[in-house]
């Protein structure tokens, strides 16, 4: 278990813009459903097992080096949301759980994976901090391109967010599940956040 968070791979312009896209072409994309804390940001919903993998990338073809990080994870159940913050915007304090549902059960992810796929040029706030205890370990800046692991217990905001345009991030919760509660997640479901 890691205890606050590690640098994933840069990627490349090409990429994130390839994803950007996607996302904001996608049918699926509306007002986040996830909770009251992500009222005012946009986006989907996808959850799987690793066997589901492979149709995310039938379905968003752009996210295969994404999916990559992924199947090197060592999990075998994900909860992945592309999430779209506009300027004015924050994320209150929260720890996933998004397969809870699902399990029936509160399940933690072993780790979660975001990559910033679109920051604006001038952005002010929109940081993510990252909490344990009450306590912030870490205010992480984030630059397009870049990606980070953190432990999935952590509970974790995204400051208010001020720029020109919205502020664009795949996020994957990455879980480690025991056979009886693997079984009762899909192989893959994607949910429209407006649903």
């Amino acid at each position: 278990m890691i205890l606050s968070s590690r640098p994933g791979p840069v990627f490349s312009a090409g990429d994130c813009q390839a994803m950007v896209g996607e996302i904001v072409d996608a049918p699926a994309l509306g007002p986040s459903n996830l909770a009251p804390r992500f009222r005012g940001s946009y986006g989907f919903s996808i959850r799987c097992r690793r066997s589901g993998l492979d149709l995310i990338e039938d379905a968003f073809t752009s996210f295969s080096p994404f999916v990559e990080q992924l199947r090197h994870s060592g999990g075998n159940a994900f909860f992945i949301n592309p999430l779209v913050i506009e300027p004015g915007v924050a994320i209150g304090a929260h720890i996933d759980t998004s397969l809870m549902a699902d399990c029936g059960q509160r399940v933690y992810p072993r780790e979660v994976f975001v990559l910033y796929l679109q920051i604006p040029r001038g952005m002010a706030g929109g940081e993510l901090v990252l909490r344990t205890g009450g306590r912030v370990m870490e205010r992480l800046v984030p630059q397009a391109g870049h990606s980070l692991w953190f432990a999935g217990d952590l509970t974790h905001e995204v400051t208010r967010m001020r720029g020109p345009c919205s502020r664009v991030s795949l996020v994957a919760e990455v879980y480690v599940l025991p056979p009886k509660l693997l079984a009762k997640v899909p192989d893959y479901r994607l949910d429209p956040s407006a649903a």
